[in-house]
């Protein structure tokens, strides 16, 4: 029961990593910011990530590289290597 309460879980994760990434290309930016606050407030390693990206590329929020780089740096922290590289380049 557990491993299916696991299994569940991931794939809700990687269903909300899709819709955040489709609305950002479709232009829904508020709607991904939500998203990406929402998986950040869950503690969502990923979700940190894509929400430094909201942060660094005003999606659906004010532009704040200063928020943006503090986010990335928590993600990168936690083991994001697309976090980590963006830092490497800053």
């Amino acid at each position: 029961m557990a491993e299916d309460v696991k299994h569940y879980e991931d794939l809700l994760q990687v269903w909300h990593y899709h819709v955040v990434d489709d609305a950002i290309q479709n232009g829904g930016y508020h709607q991904a910011f939500r998203w990406a606050k929402e998986l950040h407030s869950n503690g969502d390693n990923t979700g940190i990530k894509l929400l430094a990206d909201s942060y660094r590329y005003g999606y659906g929020v004010r532009r704040d590289r200063k928020r943006a780089r503090e986010l990335y740096r928590q993600a990168a922290e936690n083991g994001n290597d697309e976090a980590r590289k963006i830092l490497e380049k800053w």
